[in-house]
């Protein structure tokens, strides 16, 4: 019989893309600890068995986040629990247990206070009414659904109120970012989205709207959450929505943005290979009016499996040469990423971070009469040291909360404090009697390198409560000691990406 650590690797050899969220690694030490506390094989298979359900669940539904859960998702993990342990009653004892399990985990991966750990206690609660324990209802889908995730072929009836769901969630979805608390959200998508040198007059045409839509959807991050519309949507509504706009909400976040050329043709359907991956699927015939497909260049949002998610296709014409030159200069943005920003990114990651890029870098050379779009970086500038964290703080804290209550992005944020932790590895200096100079130096400079304008300098040299002599000088210290340079692509944002593409 293997033993748990066995059946745990075993486990994350299907399930890899778990690693980010809980690593293999971690579950095992934890596992351990326990085994170093007494608890024997018996009880180690017991916990394993209820936390792989729990991680299973997460992975399955393409949330890859505890804080998404909500007590309608522990609904059906409890429910899936009873059918591993059929011998066991659905009662008081086994939630209490499984929930015993699940709450020591989090406890100790996240901290006994933290927000998941609540929101998993909370759930715990809505299996009781006025402390009596009640069993609720299995979660269920419409019997379309039901289909779907048996794989079972379904009728063009089926299929017709699938798009019809599908049609009306989107519509839904779009209403509720229009509302004004999203307005800024709204307003800096669109910027991105546009480019610089974007054309007003374009910004109402029904292409461009629909390309801005699938972007915002599923690429956009939002400022203050850093996760994309589509997501956000799905965590703070889930519990307003039907099963059948669940089970649809759970597939887009499978999504991801691809690349795409046309290898041959059939009556109605187009065979079609991932530019970047080499994945071949199967699409639709797009209604773009081009009729010469292998002379194009597809993109949009697809299933993992290779299905196309919805009919909008961003379609530009490109011969097999473009098409290498596309390959090569957005590749060329992937390694420079990989080199000064996250050393171990994917390139799945830079699509994940960087769409728009990708998206700018095909409308340029696809459209304009430009060669190359990535932006010459000095041979001199150096990589990021290795910095010191026991130096950093308070200070990388106190910049963060600045640049978020000043609008910045969570991301931009970020890039002032790796800016502010790179000044410190190289000159050993944390400034701190000059901390609200350096405050709004650095914000200065990252929002003056990405072509941000989150706010007028003077009114952060205002806010910050220096002075601007003080603020130019420490600008100058700081660039001078990480020679910092026009664009510098340690410390580029999403706008930054966009600039430096309309910038060669």
């Amino acid at each position: 019989m293997d033993n748990v650590y066995q059946k745990v690797a075993l486990f994350y050899e299907k399930r890899s893309a778990l690693n980010p969220l809980v690593r293999q690694s971690r579950i095992e030490r934890y596992l351990r600890q326990l085994a170093w506390k007494g608890s024997s094989d018996d009880e180690l298979r017991k916990i394993w068995g209820a936390l792989s359900v729990l991680l299973d669940y997460v992975f399955s539904s393409g949330l890859f986040s505890f804080a998404a859960l909500t007590e309608y998702d522990y609904h059906e993990i409890m429910y899936r629990l009873k059918d591993e342990h059929p011998e066991m009653k659905f009662n008081e004892h086994f939630v209490n247990g499984m929930f015993g399990i699940f709450l020591d985990f989090l406890s100790e991966y996240c901290g006994r206070d933290s927000a998941h750990v609540k929101a998993m206690e909370t759930a715990r609660e809505s299996f009781f009414k006025d402390g009596v324990f009640s069993c609720p209802e299995r979660p269920s889908f419409d019997s379309v659904y039901e289909k779907l995730n048996h794989e079972e072929e379904i009728t063009p009836e089926e299929e017709d109120k699938i798009n019809d769901d599908l049609a009306s969630l989107v519509d839904r979805v779009q209403r509720f970012f229009l509302q004004p608390a999203f307005r800024s959200d709204y307003l800096r998508a669109r910027a991105l989205f546009a480019g610089p040198y974007g054309d007003a007059s374009l910004e109402d045409k029904e292409d461009f709207l629909y390309g801005f839509w699938d972007y915002f959807f599923f690429d956009y991050h939002m400022t203050q959450e850093d996760i994309t519309p589509i997501r956000y949507f799905y965590e703070q509504g889930r519990q307003l929505l039907s099963p059948g706009d669940k089970y649809i909400l759970q597939d887009l976040l499978k999504t991801r943005l691809s690349v795409f050329y046309v290898t041959h043709t059939e009556e109605d359907c187009i065979f079609c290979r991932d530019l970047f991956t080499d994945e071949d699927m199967l699409l639709p015939i797009p209604d773009n009016g081009f009729t010469d497909f292998k002379k194009l260049i597809l993109y949009g949002h697809v299933y993992p499996e290779g299905i196309m998610l919805l009919n909008y296709v961003t379609a530009v014409q490109a011969s097999t040469h473009l098409r290498k030159r596309i390959k090569e200069e957005v590749l060329a943005q992937y390694e420079s990423f990989k080199k000064y920003q996250m050393p171990h990114a994917s390139l799945n990651d830079f699509f994940t971070r960087h769409a728009i890029a990708v998206r700018h870098t095909i409308n340029i050379l696809a459209n304009y009469a430009q060669l190359k779009v990535m932006h010459a970086t000095s041979e001199e500038i150096p990589l990021r040291p290795e910095g010191n964290a026991a130096l950093l703080s308070p200070g990388q804290d106190e910049i963060e909360e600045r640049a978020l209550s000043f609008g910045f992005s969570c991301y931009a944020a970020e890039m002032a404090k790796r800016m502010y932790a790179d000044y410190v590895s190289v000159t050993g200096r944390r400034e701190l009697r000059s901390r609200r100079a350096v405050t709004a130096a650095v914000l200065i400079l990252v929002q003056g390198l990405n072509g941000m304008d989150y706010m007028v300098p003077d009114d952060i040299i205002r806010e910050e409560q220096t002075t601007k002599h003080a603020t130019i000088a420490m600008i100058e210290k700081i660039g001078e000691a990480l020679h910092i340079e026009a664009l510098d692509p340690r410390y580029r944002t999403e706008e930054g990406y966009v600039q430096a593409l309309y910038s060669t």
